[in-house]
């Protein structure tokens, strides 16, 4: 029987000559493993450019329930992804993306919620301007580890300063070598609060994004990534000033 959903691309890798297989999460199954077959041709690299990371497609697929790796028969693209192709900043927020979701996502059910976090995640990002883009990928952190139910929780106050990762709360002194900096903390309060829905920038410099950003990263491999390291976060670093 065949089954059509809408899916985003998570990663591909090669699979023959002529073949590919791709990380899915989709709105009807959830994450799953597809073979895509002769998309590696010579004559159709259009639908080889469906399978990039955070492409946003329909596919039609042949469920075999023998197999954990699914086939697709079809596949169109949804949304116009020429903003973050044609775009380094973009492209590199959505490299970035794309490995966090990665190593986050690992149960195999429909998540309607999530799926539409990530769909109109990546549609802010398409159309965002790319000047206005410094923080986006903090406030990815951020919303998305509330979507896994992980959420750091916002009990900062005069006495509680700093931020511990393995707890998941402010307190009030620094109990581990994980604990936030008092600076990472209060960054942190500021994105949780309602500063972080300003269109003002949250951190004043690069470099304030960047220690914010290793702290999260850490709270990531505590809790969501199974303590996988986000390799591309190097990258972007750079990349944003």
């Amino acid at each position: 029987m065949l089954h059509k959903t809408k899916a985003i691309v998570l990663s591909s890798i090669p699979y023959s000559e002529s073949n590919i297989i791709s990380k899915l999460f989709t709105e009807q199954a959830g994450l799953g493993t597809y073979m895509v077959r002769g998309v590696r041709k010579h004559n159709d690299r259009t639908k080889a450019a469906h399978f990039q990371p955070l492409r946003v497609i329909e596919i039609e697929t042949q469920n075999n329930k023998k197999s954990s790796l699914q086939t697709v028969k079809t596949s169109c693209q949804l949304l116009n992804s020429d903003g973050i192709n044609c775009d380094i900043v973009k492209t590199s927020i959505a490299i970035f993306m794309s490995e966090v979701i990665n190593l986050s996502i690992r149960e195999e059910t429909v998540n309607r919620p999530l799926f539409d976090f990530l769909l109109d995640s990546i549609r802010q990002l398409e159309q965002a301007d790319s000047k206005r883009l410094a923080e986006f990928h903090i406030r990815f952190l951020i919303d998305f580890a509330g979507k896994l139910g992980f959420s750091p929780m916002d009990n900062y106050n005069e006495q509680q300063t700093v931020f511990n990762p393995v707890s998941g709360c402010f307190v009030s002194q620094s109990q581990d070598k994980d604990s936030f900096s008092v600076e990472q903390s209060r960054l942190l309060h500021a994105f949780l609060g309602e500063e972080s829905h300003s269109s003002l920038n949250v951190c004043a410099s690069r470099a304030e994004r960047n220690m914010l950003l290793d702290g999260l990263v850490l709270f990531y491999r505590i809790h969501i990534t199974n303590n996988r390291e986000i390799k591309s976060r190097n990258v972007l670093s750079t990349i944003l000033h």
